[in-house]
């Protein structure tokens, strides 16, 4: 049978996990705890290295700083999804087939 508290969290009734999210501490830390991870592995796919602190102290914080963080992850997937395309065409315009262009693309890239 599953246990859930009064925020509708699961309770984890044995083993290692037992007692998991069983008060609003635990679960507001818990949420803290995967923003600060989401804003560390964010800036690590943007820099090449983790963002260490100091981090916002509020939720409504550290939510806007994992945004901007999302934020610049899309800004850079479109900038590569751009410059791929950008390259295609460039071969397009010299290859005899878009199958050969799309080939030199991935050659270079």
């Amino acid at each position: 049978m599953t246990n859930v508290d009064f925020m509708g969290y699961e309770i984890v009734a044995d083993g290692v996990d037992a007692g998991r999210y069983a008060t609003p501490e635990v679960a507001a830390e818990a949420y803290a705890n995967e923003l600060h991870s989401y804003i560390s592995d964010a800036s690590k796919d943007v820099w090449g290295f983790r963002y260490r602190g100091p981090f916002p102290t509020t939720f409504a914080e550290l939510e806007a700083e994992a945004q901007i963080w999302d934020d610049r992850i899309n800004t850079i997937l479109f900038e590569e999804q751009h410059e791929e395309i950008e390259n295609l065409n460039a071969f397009i315009q010299y290859a005899p087939d878009l199958e050969t262009a799309e080939r030199w693309a991935k050659d270079v890239a």
